[in-house]
């Protein structure tokens, strides 16, 4: 039986998560990227949390988002309280359908049934913005750009969500924000 500290403990790791999240910091973010004329260039920046770590924790935090939902219909019960409601919210609230869809997929490397949301959805990976006012330096040599920021908090870092036809529908770290708000308004509910 879920009781209100097993959510309130879910809520705090899904939390924790998100901090690691936006803290964005660490030895540095790089990816390759090959031209059109086949010219690979690898490209860094620096201060940042590798792309690996971003995109792990980004996954993680969907699965445990969503989980969110059966521990939080649980509670319900214990509280003599319908979990249709869990299902209701779900249904009621667009951030809430596709946080499942995607989560689902990333859980099931595909989605094999009816989605919430009505569409595919699936992450793209995550995109890095820096207004140049805001560089310490940039290095340049054979095949490698070094980008190094004033600090982290001056890159803007956006993680696409998208349908199957390749359309933007939202950004995965807005989204889980969002997702974990509507669940703590629902435990605050169920207390």
């Amino acid at each position: 039986m879920a009781t209100v500290a097993d959510v309130e403990l879910l809520l705090a790791r899904a939390r924790r998560f998100q901090a690691r999240i936006l803290a964005q910091q660490g030895p540095g973010a790089s990816w390759t990227h090959t031209f059109p004329d086949g010219i690979t260039e690898r490209y860094t920046i620096r201060g940042l949390q590798s792309v690996e770590n971003l995109e792990d924790d980004v996954a993680s935090l969907f699965v445990w988002a969503w989980s969110t939902k059966d521990h939080l219909k649980e509670l319900a019960r214990t509280r003599r309280k319908s979990p249709q409601r869990i299902e209701d919210l779900v249904e009621r609230t667009p951030a809430l359908r596709l946080l499942g869809d995607v989560a689902n997929a990333l859980k099931h490397l595909e989605l094999r049934r009816k989605t919430h949301s009505g569409i595919v959805p699936h992450l793209a990976r995550p995109a890095y913005s820096i207004d140049g006012r805001n560089l310490k330096s940039v290095q340049f040599s054979v095949g490698e750009v070094a980008i190094e920021p004033d600090s982290s908090e001056a890159v803007e870092i956006s993680y696409p969500i998208l349908d199957q036809a390749g359309n933007v529908v939202g950004d995965a770290i807005v989204l889980l924000g969002a997702a974990l708000s509507y669940w703590e308004q629902e435990l605050a509910a169920l207390r």
